[in-house]
């Protein structure tokens, strides 16, 4: 597709982060999905401040950026390309 094209797509693909990238992209990483937070995700930091606070966790959705495998992922098609020119 030529990048000033009036026409764009949606890829719906499965994408494998390579080990070897995990240190390159930490501070950027490049595939957000939603993910449910569950108390066995929390931090023992997190944990330790809902005791102290009396606080209880309690489930929830959020976006995350991560550097997980992913299935079945819908992304623009110039998002696809700036990722496959960076070796996702």
């Amino acid at each position: 597709m030529p990048f000033n094209s009036p026409t764009g797509y949606f890829v719906k693909c499965n994408l494998h982060y390579p080990i070897e990238l995990h240190t390159l992209h930490d501070a950027y990483l490049l595939t957000p999905e939603h993910v449910h937070i569950d108390k066995e995700m929390l931090s023992d930091t997190l944990l330790l401040t809902q005791d102290v606070t009396g606080l209880a966790h309690q489930p929830y959705t959020k976006l995350v950026s991560n550097l997980r495998d992913k299935t079945c992922y819908i992304m623009h098609y110039r998002c696809l390309e700036f990722n496959l020119s960076h070796g996702l």
